[in-house]
């Protein structure tokens, strides 16, 4: 996409984080698609995907990466403001699609309570703070993060269904959102070479449905590969067979939410340019 997220991490008077949530429910604001962050020594990445719906129109992936020490400060941080706003689990999509006079079409129907939507009943104000500071802390203990977004017309179109792919099946997924998640590694890869430190990384997903496991083991992780194979300084597949890969519920492992929040953002952004 070629645009960069300004730098959450900088230390600039005046500036406020907040801000960069703001252009996803403006209009007018579309500037904002990737963002970038100054990482030393990444331990822990934490990826989330969205768009796997039939009706999604557009696919994303993103993923955080920060040291152990920093993650265990980011679910600290995580709990502390879970208590003082008054919530106990948070996600995205749910927080912006349920608000005062207007709830989402689960509480509507009694699916699902103000026990797991507190939010329903906030004015704006708290709504307002709340994201502040869960913004905040993701900034000050997320050291990288890339998200991808993408339309699914166009990755059919052009990348699974194109004249090029049936002659290496083995790299390309055959899922959107796959494609997605692949383009979020080789962002990864890349970053490991400007940086040239290769330390050992654990991957850590969102609980997800068999045959997603499946296709993201395929393409991303290559299991099967004891050792990373480099090309020009590049890893051409991640080790993981130290660290491992696990998949986790968000409701219990809280740094998949800063990946959680990067992901619907950056859907937003990408759905409003193309299909403004």
């Amino acid at each position: 996409m070629g645009r960069r997220w300004p730098d959450w991490g900088c230390a600039v008077k005046a500036y406020s984080s907040f801000d960069h949530l703001v252009p996803s429910v403006c209009p007018n604001e579309t500037e904002v698609l990737e963002f970038a962050m100054v990482v030393v020594e990444p331990n822990t990445v934490y990826l989330d995907d969205s768009g796997t719906d039939p009706k999604s129109r557009v696919v994303v992936a993103a993923f955080c990466v920060s040291t152990v020490g920093k993650w265990r400060k980011f679910d600290a941080a995580w709990q502390a403001a879970s208590a003082e706003y008054g919530f106990q689990h948070f996600h995205m999509t749910e927080f912006a699609g349920c608000r005062k006079n207007e709830w989402c079409r689960d509480c509507r129907n009694g699916k699902t309570t103000e026990a797991d939507h507190p939010w329903r009943e906030w004015s704006n104000t708290k709504r307002n703070q709340t994201l502040r500071e869960l913004v905040r802390i993701i900034c000050k203990y997320t050291e990288y993060g890339k998200a991808i977004a993408l339309s699914k017309e166009e990755v059919q179109k052009y990348i699974i269904n194109s004249p090029l792919c049936p002659t290496d099946r083995g790299i390309v997924g055959q899922k959107e959102f796959t494609f997605a998640v692949q383009v979020c590694g080789g962002e990864l890869a890349l970053y490991r070479k400007k940086q040239a430190a290769f330390p050992p990384l654990k991957f850590v997903f969102d609980i997800c449905p068999q045959y997603q496991k499946d296709e993201i083991a395929k393409v991303f992780l290559r299991p099967n590969r004891r050792k990373p194979q480099m090309l020009d300084g590049v890893e051409e597949w991640f080790d993981v067979d130290t660290n491992g890969v696990s998949y986790e519920s968000r409701k219990q492992t809280f740094p998949l939410l800063a990946a959680d929040m990067l992901a619907w953002v950056t859907a937003k952004l990408r759905a409003h340019m193309l299909f403004k």
